[in-house]
Order: structure tokens, then C-alpha cells, then sequence
């Protein structure tokens, strides 16, 4: 601590290591935002479909039941919004200085640092499990969910089909849809209400 990283502007002390984080962390997030957006061509959405018969049978070999995969795909589309914003984040259309002064104040930085101090213990515990320091998961939950606060209103396995069907997050989507079908199991929850950003 108290060194200083080179940065475009100038230099920002390491010392603030939560706010470092955030800055970090806003080179690859995007917004949790939903907007109306016009229905795909009706070919896509058979392309779409396909998909989902297609991928059902990798769900199978993970484990998941044939009921609880039906669940989760049924009702759901590509949604021409999810792939907009995957094509269009704002760290990548807008100069990285407009989005940080948007996403990370003073504010956020303290709540930050009081959560970290109210929940020490369950920090540490994660910290000696899987390593990741209590500053890089309150950034990701601050930047992510307003810590708690904005949980998104996307449809869950759809966005993540979506992502998974098509693009530059297929891997990421198709690996995270089967995350989110164990985590369906797992908790007992109807993959019907469970809701998302865009990114998942």
C-alpha cells in the first residue's frame, strides 16, 4: 500500500485498494439496465430453440433433471436486448472516466468498507476458502448489485441461453446456465422467478 499505479489521467494512489477494485472491475462489467427492444426474426428463434433441445442433453450429463431443465427453458426466447448489450457495453462505447464517474463515489466506497467490517468473519472464511480478498468480492457485489439493492429483471436462464446461443460470451453463458440449473436444484427455487442483469 501507499504506492501509486501509472494510470491515462495520472496517478491514483494504491492505498484506496476498495476503489482501485472498482475501477478494475469497471473494464469488464456491464449494466444491469432492461429495455424494450424489437422481437428477433422468426428463424432466430427457431435457431434458438434448437439450441436449447440440443444443449438439454449437456444439462442431463451435469445432472440436471429433465423436469427442472424444461422448467427453466420453458416460455423463454432470445432476447434481442441481452444481445444488444453484450455487443454494446458501456465501458466499451463510452470513454472509461464517464462510466467510473457514474459507478464509483465516495458513497459506495464507504458502504463498501462498512460492509466489509460488518461481515469480517464471513470474509475471512471466503478469503481462506477460495482466496479471493474481501475487497475484490464487496467491489463485485457493489458494482454488480448496488450491494444488494438492484437485483435485475431479466429472466435468469434467458439471458444466460441467450448469451450461451450466440456471440462472444458463449462459453461464459453456457457454463453459467448450468451453474444457475445446479443452484435452481440446490435451493429449491422455481427457475420461473429467477431474475438477473443481462449479463446473468
Amino acid at each position: 500500500t501507499g504506492r501509486t499505479v501509472l494510470t491515462m489521467p495520472g496517478l491514483i494512489p494504491r492505498s484506496k485498494r476498495l476503489r482501485g477494485v472498482l475501477v478494475l472491475l469497471m473494464l469488464a462489467t456491464g449494466s444491469a439496465e432492461a429495455w424494450a427492444a424489437p422481437a428477433p426474426a422468426p428463424e432466430r428463434q427457431e435457431r434458438f430453440r434448437g439450441f436449447l433441445q440440443d444443449f438439454k442433453s449437456e444439462a442431463m450429463r451435469a445432472g440436471i433433471s429433465d423436469a427442472l431443465y424444461d422448467r427453466a427453458v420453458s416460455g423463454i426466447s432470445l432476447n434481442p436486448r441481452v444481445e444488444e448489450l453484450n455487443e454494446k457495453q458501456p465501458e466499451f462505447v463510452r470513454p472509461i472516466w464517464d462510466c467510473l464517474a457514474t459507478a464509483i463515489n465516495d458513497a459506495r466506497i464507504a458502504k463498501g468498507r462498512e460492509l466489509i467490517a460488518t461481515n469480517r468473519g464471513l470474509f475471512a472464511r471466503l478469503q481462506e476458502t477460495y482466496g479471493v480478498p474481501p475487497e475484490v468480492l464487496t467491489a463485485i457485489w457493489g458494482l454488480e448489485t448496488a450491494y444488494g439493492q438492484i437485483q435485475g429483471n431479466f429472466n435468469l436462464f434467458e439471458a444466460l441461453a441467450t448469451l450461451g446461443y450466440d456471440g462472444p460470451r458463449m462459453a461464459y453463458g453456457r457454463r453459467q446456465f448450468i451453474a444457475a440449473l445446479k443452484l435452481a436444484a440446490q435451493e429449491g427455487r422455481d427457475p420461473a422467478t429467477m431474475k438477473s442483469s443481462w449479463a446473468g
